[in-house]
């Protein structure tokens, strides 16, 4: 049986991907920017599944302020969305929550088990998770 370490690393070529039937990945590294980007029609989709009863979070950006945003208001929440996407980097308020108690119905009201945590996150985060 070979040794693991003594093993030539695999390597694997990609399959051509395209975007908007324009751009074609010529290695990993493009390969990966493109499927690391978000799109118009996948933000629209996003906004449009989210559900409009969420609370805001700490940001204090409601539901309906991100619902009701222009073309332009859209493709810069969708710049932000792609430039915190290529860089790695969450805006501080995204990475901040509100977390409150909430008591399970079944259980008495005294003991700390009896609660369990509820995080409000930002809309905006949400809507970038779906």
């Amino acid at each position: 049986m070979k040794n693991i370490s003594n093993e030539q690393p695999q390597v694997e070529k990609i399959t051509l991907l395209k975007a908007n039937d324009i751009n074609i990945a010529q290695d990993d590294g493009q390969a990966a920017n493109m499927l690391g980007k978000h799109y118009q029609s996948e933000l629209e989709t996003a906004i449009s599944e989210t559900n409009i009863s969420k609370s805001s979070g700490p940001d204090g950006i409601h539901w309906q302020m991100i619902s009701n945003l222009g073309q332009r208001g859209r493709q810069r929440f969708l710049d932000i969305i792609n430039e915190s996407w290529r860089t790695g980097q969450l805006p501080r308020d995204r990475r901040r929550a509100i977390v409150i108690p909430k008591r399970n119905p079944s259980k008495e009201a005294n003991p700390p088990e009896s609660f369990r945590p509820i995080a409000l996150t930002c809309i905006a985060r949400k809507v970038v998770e779906k």
